[in-house]
């Protein structure tokens, strides 16, 4: 596991490299020649349409009839799977062992201890959760109809979409007004990320 994190770090460290020295040619762009840069953007300029992308999410999908025409076997499910995940997180999870696994250091032990207890608590308190949901699914299904009526809410992604939609010219100008003052930055934090990126590969 150690040889995977280690292939993960050197990935981003060249990946770190290559950003900063896009970044760097973007920057000398845009302070020697903002024509190009802007002719350059004017092709990467690329129009998703979100509406189309995303419309998934306002469908909606009827799963009521079958779980409360088939209340007992949805309880037991609920009741089967919430047990089984409470009993592992209880038993099983060897919180050091996964940290040494994935990180091969002691470094970070207390931090990501706190860290992956806490997901832990969180998942053992959802499945007492879904103890009792699947109890009143077998015994109180009526019970159960009542609280999701009272708890179910719709949400509409449209106000989302249209502000993605949204076409920000004012900044393109502002930029292109103040190359200086916008180049120099990003040269500077661009040479600053080739630095530390080479100085991590050679180490």
């Amino acid at each position: 596991m150690n040889i995977i994190w280690e292939i993960f770090l050197e990935t981003v460290k060249i990946l770190a490299l290559f950003a900063g020295v896009l970044g760097m040619v973007f920057s000398l762009l845009l302070i020697y020649s903002p024509e190009i840069f802007r002719a350059v953007g004017s092709r990467l300029n690329y129009y998703v349409n979100i509406d189309k992308k995303i419309s998934f999410l306002d469908r909606n999908i009827q799963t009521r009839s079958y779980v409360y025409n088939r209340n007992i076997i949805s309880g037991i499910l609920f009741v089967i799977g919430s047990l089984y995940i409470v009993i592992f997180l209880q038993y099983k999870p060897d919180v050091q062992n996964i940290i040494r696994i994935f990180f091969g250091t002691e470094n970070y032990f207390s931090i990501m201890e706190i860290i992956f207890k806490s997901i832990v608590w969180v998942f053992k308190l959802s499945g007492c959760i879904g103890i009792i949901i699947g109890l009143i699914l077998i015994f109180r299904p009526f019970t159960m109809s009542k609280l999701e009526k009272k708890m179910n809410t719709g949400f509409s992604t449209q106000p989302i979409i249209d502000k993605l939609d949204q076409t920000h010219q004012d900044i393109d100008k502002l930029v292109y007004k103040h190359p200086l003052l916008f180049g120099l930055p990003g040269l500077a934090a661009s040479i600053l990320l080739i630095v530390l990126a080479i100085g991590n590969i050679i180490e």
